[in-house]
């Protein structure tokens, strides 16, 4: 709605919020008018029958001869440009035709800043998207880079994912010993909530998100963690936080533990920040994953080693000996000097 206030005898009213009352000008143009064009407001039926609408609309204004053109695009009612004035004057053809005109560039700029407001909602989505896969992209080269440094991969991890859904606070569990123990974490300012974390691992049940995740291997989001029944309130003292957000780790549908972000606010996460804190879970699984492999590939290796060295030593022990045979054959007969060499070994 816009509107002009005019100091003299004429007033401007673009999209008048006014309900369509039985026999309201509002109705007729919803029916199918083009054009409302009323001499005298007063010295009509709507008005001495007491429609709420042509009331109002004389009693707010003091209007008396009034105007309304539609605003129609693809024959679709989007709203109405109406004039007044505070006297019985009516309006001419040629005025009545140049609002009308007024009108169509009206629903002309609406129709533009529609398709701004799309093309501008379009370019955020995509740049949004582009940043969402530039970070999805340097985690993955971390991890393909640092090898078996899983705590740094997680920690990137960790610190993008918070950067990009505006979480003050984040924090990734790994199962040991069926608790969810800290592996990384980003914020906890507050030292006691992060000595409270590290010191105590969750335990899979439904006082945490983390352990709500674990265990139903699912997403779990709580706008308001003071609204939620289950919250542990062992945490509430150190915690801070309002809004939170947990991811289970799952290699196919193995636990790994969890990931979660929070916030101090109330402030729900956006589907696209749930799918990137997804994404990121995903990711450190694979990290998990990869430094699992590379430790048992390393073990592997160093057990071949360590075979290779007895080989080795055997090798030169046989050659040790047969050196020794050969030594003696230049002074012995072959039977005696190999006799001499089984019963010194």
């Amino acid at each position: 709605m816009a509107g002009r206030d005019a100091s003299g005898p004429v007033a401007v009213v673009i999209g008048e919020p006014i309900a369509p009352d039985p026999g309201s000008a509002s109705e007729r143009l919803v029916l199918g008018d083009e054009v409302v064009h009323i001499p005298d407001v007063v010295d009509t039926e709507a008005y001495r029958s007491g429609v709420p609408s042509r009331l109002r609309f004389v009693d707010v204004t003091g209007a008396r001869t009034a105007l309304w053109v539609a605003l129609r695009k693809n024959d679709v009612l989007i709203g109405d440009l109406s004039m007044y004035r505070q006297e019985v004057r009516p309006f001419t053809e040629k005025q009545i035709a140049l609002l009308q005109n007024f009108a169509a560039q009206a629903v002309i700029a609406m129709e533009n800043a529609r398709l701004f407001d799309e093309l501008r909602g379009r370019t955020r989505d995509l740049q949004e998207s582009l940043i969402y896969q530039t970070a999805t992209s340097d985690v993955l080269k971390v991890i393909s880079r640092s090898g078996a440094e899983l705590e740094s991969v997680l920690q990137s991890l960790l610190e993008t994912a918070a950067r990009l859904c505006n979480a003050e606070n984040a924090i990734i569990f790994r199962l040991q010993h069926n608790r969810l123990q800290v592996a990384a974490w980003f914020g906890f300012n507050d030292p006691e909530m992060r000595n409270f974390v590290i010191r105590n691992p969750f335990v899979l049940d439904r006082s945490t998100l983390a352990g709500r995740a674990a265990l139903d291997r699912r997403i779990v989001h709580v706008e308001d963690v003071e609204k939620d029944p289950d919250h542990s309130i062992k945490l509430r003292p150190h915690g801070q936080y309002r809004t939170a957000l947990a991811v289970p780790l799952l290699r196919e549908d193995t636990l790994l533990g969890a990931i979660g972000l929070t916030r101090s606010r109330v402030e729900a996460f956006t589907e696209k920040q749930i799918a990137l804190v997804t994404t990121f879970a995903d990711q450190a699984v694979i990290a998990i994953e990869n430094a699992r492999l590379l430790g048992e590939l390393r073990e592997r290796n160093d057990e071949i080693a360590g075979w290779n060295r007895e080989l080795e030593a055997r090798v030169a022990e046989q050659v040790e000996e047969l050196g020794r045979v050969g030594r003696l054959k230049r002074f012995l007969a072959p039977q005696l000097a190999q006799l001499i060499v089984s019963q010194g070994r």
